[in-house]
């Protein structure tokens, strides 16, 4: 295996030690504030914020050229989608428990695997195998019992 791909589930890992623990931090902040959403303009301003910081660190705003419009415009879409299912996710959050919450966020494979075989055909890396279908329907299985165990 390379060092890039180890490195990209290094990050993956740390993604999901960061998803972990957010929301036990954002649902004791609910406990104070009027409206979950209050806790999305916070984060969202914090991600932009050390976003920013990185860019300047990395200089690397200096490469921009029109090539990058179209992919500024697809990472425009994607934040609009992570900021919708993040403010959706803390409004589950203020209103239903963390454990039933979070298996409920679990289900994303599902739906990445919908719209990778959708949008990302002719994306060589990007194939959808049997093993990989299979490995879904275990992560969501997880789900399921762990939300039927929570609700029983």
């Amino acid at each position: 295996m390379d060092r890039t791909r180890l490195i990209g589930y290094g990050y993956g890992f740390l993604t999901a030690l960061a998803f972990a623990i957010s929301p036990v931090f954002i649902r004791l902040g609910l406990n104070e504030l009027p409206y979950p959403v209050w806790g999305t303009a916070i984060g969202m301003g914090m991600i932009s914020l050390l976003y920013v910081v990185w860019v300047v660190i990395r200089g690397s705003w200096r490469r921009f050229n029109r090539e990058m419009l179209l992919a500024l415009g697809f990472q425009t879409l994607g934040g609009i989608a992570a900021a919708l299912g993040i403010g959706a996710r803390n409004i589950a959050l203020g209103l239903a428990n963390i454990v039933v919450v979070l298996p409920l966020t679990q289900t994303v494979p599902v739906f990445t695997l919908i719209f990778a075989r959708l949008f990302l055909r002719r994306d060589k890396d990007e194939t959808i195998t049997l093993k990989l279908v299979i490995g879904v329907l275990f992560v969501l299985a997880g789900s399921v019992f762990i939300i039927l165990g929570q609700n029983t």
